[in-house]
């Protein structure tokens, strides 16, 4: 989840099993930085490994992820979690953190040779010019049923804007 989502361990840790909808990948986080609310979305595959956690698990209600005590995991917890799960599979350990730094770096990476690739086959001599498109795009998205792909491309249109204002 960390790295589907971008959300902060902090975040991870504080989900309870109402604040989800594992059919739909919502994710309501109620105290995220600053304690603001907002939504993120799991993928298809997070949420099938969603699903079979909450059916092993058996979590009906209260905190997501708990400790073998059945106490809500802590931030430390979630950090020994990583480390065991990262010494069992022969890889260097990560942070928590790291997760949400390669969740940007690899949707940076994804919308820059997204509008690379628009920039090229669209003979656009400019960033900006396929920015101006791809807010277009987002607008007409915005409107359509499918909400997980408009803000995708809201945020390609913010990285592509900001690089050029």
């Amino acid at each position: 989840m960390l790295l589907d989502t971008g959300i902060r361990a902090s975040e991870l840790i504080y989900i309870d099993h109402e604040n989800i909808n594992p059919i739909t990948g919502v994710i309501q986080i109620i105290n995220g930085k600053g304690g603001k609310f907002r939504i993120a979305y799991l993928s298809k595959k997070a949420r099938l490994a969603l699903r079979k956690y909450i059916e092993i698990k058996g979590v009906i209600q209260g905190a997501l992820f708990t400790s073998r005590e059945n106490n809500r995991l802590t931030y430390s917890g979630l950090r020994m979690l990583l480390r065991r799960r990262s010494n069992k599979a022969g890889i260097v350990y990560q942070s928590p953190h790291s997760f949400r730094r390669l969740f940007a770096i690899t949707i940076l990476s994804v919308f820059l040779s997204r509008n690379l690739l628009i920039a090229s086959k669209a003979d656009w001599k400019s960033f900006f010019q396929s920015g101006i498109y791809l807010i277009s795009i987002a607008m007409k998205n915005y409107f359509s049923k499918n909400q997980h792909l408009w803000i995708e491309t809201i945020n390609l249109c913010i990285v592509t804007v900001h690089q050029f204002v």
